[in-house]
């Protein structure tokens, strides 16, 4: 199966809480931009309860022509990567995109690749990182580079 892992894009500096901060105009056109060149055509997406990740993802829906999102509590940026692993991995399945944050989204990247944690390749924002496995575990996806 092929699935990825996004960060969300450029968000307003502040708001009441962390929770609620939007995305920036900019980090609008970042989604639109990332999505028209992604590799993958996305058949479902699962996302952050946080605001700017829903806003990534409801972009990236609507150029996808995916007219419902899937919520997962436990990929917030202070969410554990192990619980949010868990969560995760009957919900996966071909063609599917996770909005989330750094620092849980990089983690998340590795132990999935490697198998482990450690000093992991941070996310820019609005990055879109493809794989590909034969199930959504530890150690047992393969990265798709963009051509």
């Amino acid at each position: 199966m092929q699935f990825a892992l996004m960060r969300h894009a450029e968000a307003e500096p502040y708001a009441p809480t962390d929770a609620l901060r939007e995305l920036t105009p900019y980090g609008r056109d970042q989604v639109y931009q990332e999505a028209q060149h992604s590799p993958i055509t996305f058949k479902r997406i699962i996302v952050s309860p946080y605001l700017r990740a829903q806003q990534t993802a409801k972009i990236m829906a609507e150029v996808m022509g995916i007219t419902q999102l899937e919520y997962c509590p436990a990929i917030t940026p202070e969410g554990a990567v192990s619980r949010a692993l868990l969560s995760l991995t009957d919900r996966v399945t071909d063609k599917t995109l996770i909005v989330c944050h750094m620092p849980i989204v990089a983690a998340m990247s590795q132990i999935l690749t490697d198998g482990y944690y450690q000093n992991p390749q941070p996310f820019s924002l609005a990055e879109i990182r493809c794989f590909e496995a034969i199930t959504f575990a530890e150690g047992v996806a393969e990265p798709l580079y963009r051509e």
